[in-house]
């Protein structure tokens, strides 16, 4: 598991209640449920090679996502547009403490990615919170709606 330190989180809404995080953990359930949302959603502006996975240790015989290395797709012109980036824990951590610094995305995507940080047994991640979440990770901002 990977934990960052929130510096930043000025406009990152905290829930009711419930202290705004001074860390957060990017657990492989976490970097699993984005990578295959994107992955297997088929969103065409990436472009998704050399994915690892791994035996979910929860679940023998299950793979989960690790890693992939993901560029630009442009789909009219048919070929990547950028040089891939390998997306895995740390990146994932680095697009997410981006996001929990505020004004990068909506703040209902934000709040459902501070549940499932807080509890990543029970990601709730809809596919548009993935796509938008990736998006920051591999662009550094939210670039297709």
């Amino acid at each position: 598991m990977t934990t960052i330190t929130l510096t930043n989180r000025q406009n990152a809404p905290a829930e009711a209640g419930v202290a705004p995080a001074t860390s957060i953990n990017v657990s492989p359930e976490l970097v699993d449920t984005l990578l295959c949302s994107c992955i297997e959603g088929g969103y065409d502006w990436f472009d998704w090679s050399a994915i690892v996975t791994e035996d979910d240790p929860e679940m023998p015989g299950i793979p989960r996502y690790v890693s992939a290395k993901c560029a630009e797709w442009d789909g009219a012109a048919g070929e990547a547009i950028s040089a891939p980036l390998l997306v895995d824990a740390a990146s994932v951590a680095a697009g997410i403490e981006k996001i929990m610094a505020g004004g990068v995305l909506a703040k209902a995507t934000v709040a459902a990615l501070r549940r499932g940080m807080a509890d990543p047994d029970d990601i709730d991640l809809d596919a548009n919170d993935t796509d938008a979440i990736m998006q920051v990770v591999v662009f550094g901002e939210l670039r297709y709606g």
